[in-house]
């Protein structure tokens, strides 16, 4: 039992350690690029979201394709039954089943077991940039994920 508390706090300082130096994003570097949005302070495009948009718009994504990337069979391996995203909060929450009121969708991918549910990741993505992002636990911040813009023309496709 002693080597948990050992272990635990060796793991806090290193966090503690690791806040403090300046962010980068590897998986943005080892990412394939499938297109990536223009200068956003000057895009004028309106589109109306949904939560299958967006959800598409986070399956379109290289980190999305890595992450998940033989999840499903690994889950379903170990006892588990599926591997879902799940929209948290969302500008119109009664209209995309989610819990909460966000200016932003903010999702995670899950895990899910018998007994339980593992958040392995999360995701934001602001309508007013058209960003999304991928929240980093360690940093406290939110990376930029590339995503597939062309989906942005065809709103309807998703949203009925």
């Amino acid at each position: 039992m002693k080597n948990w508390g050992i272990i635990f706090f060796s793991l806090f300082i290193i966090s503690c350690n690791t806040q403090n130096q300046p962010a980068t994003s590897d998986s943005a570097e080892r990412d394939t690029l499938i297109s990536k949005p223009e200068n956003t302070e000057t895009q004028t495009k309106v589109v109306s979201y949904c939560s299958e948009l967006v959800k598409n718009i986070l399956i379109s994504s290289p980190r999305y394709r890595q992450l998940t990337n033989g999840l499903l069979e690994a889950v379903k391996k170990n006892g588990g039954t599926s591997v879902d995203i799940i929209l948290d909060k969302s500008p119109n929450p009664e209209k995309d089943n989610s819990m909460e009121y966000s200016a932003t969708y903010e999702m995670q991918i899950s895990e899910n077991y018998p007994d339980r549910h593992v958040n392995i990741a999360h995701f934001t993505f602001d309508p007013l940039k058209n960003q999304l992002y991928e929240y980093d636990v360690v940093r406290d911040q939110l990376i930029t994920v590339e995503y597939n813009i062309d989906l942005l023309d065809e709103p309807e496709k998703f949203c009925k």
